[in-house]
């Protein structure tokens, strides 16, 4: 429109015609030299900016995969293999002149360059050459370069909470909350990490007892409480927070284990049992000693049942007992462990791999309860896991049941002072994900 104006006005020359002609040209020229190699940009930078934030994410994947073993570090090389391998699945092949991939384990600028403090953490740079649009080229030679950087990480973190209670509902069975202490007298104590109650209830923590108290560092509860609770420092415990998440939800069944033939019940003499799947329940009672050897033990489609007055222990290092019952609902607890008698009950967890620190684990989607209950000794370490049923711990002595608890209902009774002591090494959840 200007420029048709311009032309129109009398008195022009000729040449100065042409040059506003030339001008407005050039100006088209160059508004459709940006709009093509504009858009071209922007079309460029989202995709190097996915591609970074997936080659991250892989890289993570495999410093959380490989972080038992090698604590966040890549010192084989596979977690920036796994971001090439990413990046070059998405055209940057890495070739120096049409693109560029750097991978930094630890990453070399931004908040997380500190190895020690940060382990586990990838840096992905990337940069992709953009050629010119015939148009473009007019107004400058050469490609554009775009660059996209992400940072992810990929670690194991001990699963903080000391007791979690899963159950959101307001009055679940059959303390009115998720957490039960049928303490008759004595003292709870946890040491090493919070108490946390999701069941909105009135009562989500609930002490029947006048004669008992649970102490723990900190307590935190999406409902109220009843009863005798308190902080290690005199405190009232927290109401009105925010339900925790699983932290073991990730966790998948083991698998890859050798097939065992299972003598289903044990009633006499000393048995030593090899890792490995189970098929059908797993029964030790009467006056039978049984050594476990290291490794997992799958119990599948049944239960795992000890009521003997020998001795149940761990040869060599740590086990996870595993059951799946195959059962929605059931009468009888998938786990049972009952010593009544003078022999030891020892077990510990796994020290190593995505299991370490479990020594119980119930199937996710399985419904019996867990039973540990007894008055003879007992030296259980390790986190008892069972997302979806009820945790039942009950014990006259002063027991060691158990370093951790993670259940949809917790309920714990016995007679006598308690201490529920955290491992040097408890279960890990996992942290994979996009920080920068």
């Amino acid at each position: 429109m200007v420029c048709r104006q311009i032309a129109s006005r009398p008195g022009y020359r000729r040449g100065m015609v042409a040059i506003m002609a030339a001008v407005c040209f050039t100006v088209l020229l160059a508004a459709a030299a940006l709009a093509l190699d504009g858009g071209a940009l922007l079309t460029e930078r989202r995709h190097a900016q996915e591609t970074a934030d997936a080659a991250a994410l892989a890289a993570a994947d495999d410093l959380f995969l490989n972080y038992p073993a090698n604590n966040g570090v890549d010192s084989g090389g596979t977690a920036a293999s796994s971001a090439q391998t990413v990046a070059t699945a998405n055209g940057f092949s890495n070739d120096g002149t049409t693109s560029s991939v750097t991978v930094n384990i630890p990453p070399a600028g931004g908040n997380f360059t500190d190895s020690k403090k940060y382990p586990g953490y990838v840096e992905v740079i990337l940069t992709y050459q953009v050629s010119r649009s015939p148009i473009g080229s007019i107004f400058g030679s050469g490609t554009i370069p775009v660059t996209a950087r992400a940072v992810a990480r990929g670690l194991w973190v001990p699963a903080k909470p000391q007791i979690i209670a899963f159950d959101l509902r307001s009055n679940p069975p059959p303390y009115g909350g998720g957490l039960g202490i049928g303490h008759s007298s004595g003292t709870i104590q946890v040491l090493g990490g919070p108490v946390d109650v999701n069941s909105s209830s009135a009562a989500a923590a609930s002490d029947t007892s006048p004669a008992s108290q649970m102490t723990a560092p900190a307590f935190n509860i999406t409902g109220n409480y009843q009863g005798n609770f308190a902080t290690s420092n005199g405190g009232s415990p927290t109401t009105g927070t925010r339900p925790v998440p699983d932290p073991l939800s990730y966790l998948p069944a083991p698998g890859g284990l050798s097939a065992q033939s299972n003598p289903g019940t044990i009633s006499s003499g000393e048995v030593t049992l090899q890792p490995g799947s189970y098929s059908g329940s797993l029964v030790i009672n009467g006056t039978a000693t049984v050594h476990l050897q290291s490794g997992i033990y799958a119990i599948q489609g049944g239960n795992f049942v000890f009521t003997s007055t020998g001795t149940l222990d761990t040869v060599g290092g740590g086990v996870m007992i595993y059951v799946n019952p195959a059962l929605t609902f059931a009468t009888l607890p998938s786990i049972n462990i009952s010593a009544t008698g003078s022999n030891p009950v020892i077990l510990k967890p796994l020290t190593s791999g995505p299991y370490q620190g479990i020594t119980i684990f119930q199937d996710q989607s399985a419904q019996p309860k867990v039973v540990l209950t007894g008055n003879g000794f007992y030296n259980i370490t390790g986190t008892i896991y069972a997302s979806n049923d009820i945790i039942q711990v009950t014990s006259s002595n002063d027991p060691s049941m158990g370093s951790q608890y993670m259940g949809r209902v917790i309920q714990l009774a016995g007679t006598s002072d308690w201490t529920i002591t955290q491992l040097p090494q408890p279960s890990h959840t996992r942290l994979i994900g996009l920080v920068e």
